[in-house]
């Protein structure tokens, strides 16, 4: 399978596509290290709530994904309608009227924000001598750094795609994905990472990534597709 672990380095901003196999709700548990300018290590634990295809978004609540313990918080998602197959390479979600919108950036049950379209970053920072990694929301058209256990990430509906054959590693030729593209596409949500703030000043080293642990109704694999495919 692909690795769970990958390097970042400094002042980088890199967008990449996020399948996921299967509607529902998913809890990514991640990790971030680096050495600061002194030669200190640093580390940030964090966790994401990501709302993927029909789900009541509304209803979740991301403080759930924080308990280690138990399933976390996986509403049933209603079944949606096959799409139409593509051959395209690396396939791109097509914008919907029906994605609802509406809902973005609007606040759900449990007083998250809940961001259905626009860039965001994992963004990684050091403050106070500390490395936190936070959502780097520009979808106003100003950006705001938030803490990941207040956001809920929807991937809509209208990101499922058709597999052409070539991408084993994500999932078989013909199966339905759920997919972050990685070109921006409206009325979806446009998920990168960024380093932009790390600099000879406060950072040492570059940053590494992991990806601990996913709760959810399928798999979910990241990545990034070449110029010439694959």
């Amino acid at each position: 399978g692909l690795p769970d672990t990958m390097t970042i380095d400094k002042r980088v901003h890199v967008h990449g596509s996020w399948a996921f196999s299967a509607e529902g709700t998913y809890c990514l548990a991640f990790n971030r290290a680096t050495t600061l300018a002194d030669g200190t290590r640093a580390s940030d634990d964090f966790t994401l709530a990501v709302a993927v295809g029909d789900v009541d978004v509304r209803r979740v609540d991301p403080s759930g994904c924080a308990t280690k313990p138990g399933p976390g918080p996986s509403p049933t998602p209603t079944p949606t309608p096959t799409s139409t197959p593509t051959s395209d390479p690396a396939p791109t979600p097509k914008p919907s009227k029906s994605s609802g919108s509406k809902a973005a950036a609007k606040q759900c049950v449990s007083g998250a924000t809940i961001l259905s379209a626009g860039h965001i970053d994992y963004a990684s920072r050091i403050v106070g001598g500390k490395l936190q990694s936070l959502i780097g929301d520009d979808t106003g058209g100003t950006k705001v750094y938030r803490e990941p256990s207040g956001v809920i990430l929807w991937l809509k509906p209208s990101a499922q795609v058709t597999l052409p054959s070539g991408y084993g590693q994500v999932g078989k030729a013909g199966s339905r994905i759920w997919q972050v593209p990685q070109t921006q596409v409206r009325d979806l949500i446009w998920l990168g990472w960024n380093t932009e703030l790390l600099n000879a000043g406060n950072a040492k080293g570059t940053v590494s990534w992991r990806l601990d642990s996913v709760r959810g109704p399928g798999s979910v694999k990241v990545y990034l597709s070449g110029a010439f495919g694959g």
